[in-house]
């Protein structure tokens, strides 16, 4: 899993950056979206402004476009990507997402019948 390495894995200040391509989407390359509270707007309907954490395909194009980033993106260790998911399945709405399409369905649980008459 990539992910911010050295000193930053450990910092809990956002680090953005742009993926380069045809939208340069802005993306929080740490395991968590950022939120904050802004004025009401069409662009901003509920007041919301939220820069979403980085995905694995994102920071591939950063790396990719910008070799220098491997500087401070690369694979993260075991217990830094342990970490990294525990973070992203509390505060990631991407990732809360995609964890639920693979939930499998749960059926709905019901109780054998009984031939037993109750009493009334």
């Amino acid at each position: 899993m990539l992910g911010l390495i050295g000193a930053l894995n450990y910092s809990k200040l956002n680090q953005f950056d742009v993926v380069p391509g045809a939208n340069c989407q802005k993306v929080n390359l740490q395991p968590w979206d950022a939120v904050s509270t802004v004025e009401v707007s069409p662009k901003y309907p509920n007041g919301i402004k939220r820069i979403a954490a980085a995905t694995q395909e994102q920071f591939q194009a950063i790396l990719d476009a910008i070799p220098e980033k491997s500087q401070i993106i690369g694979t993260l260790s075991v217990e830094q990507e342990r970490a990294a998911k525990e973070s992203l399945k509390a505060n990631c709405l991407w990732y809360q997402e995609q964890l639920a399409k693979e939930q499998p369905v749960k059926e709905e649980i019901k109780k054998p019948f009984s031939s037993t008459p109750t009493k009334q």
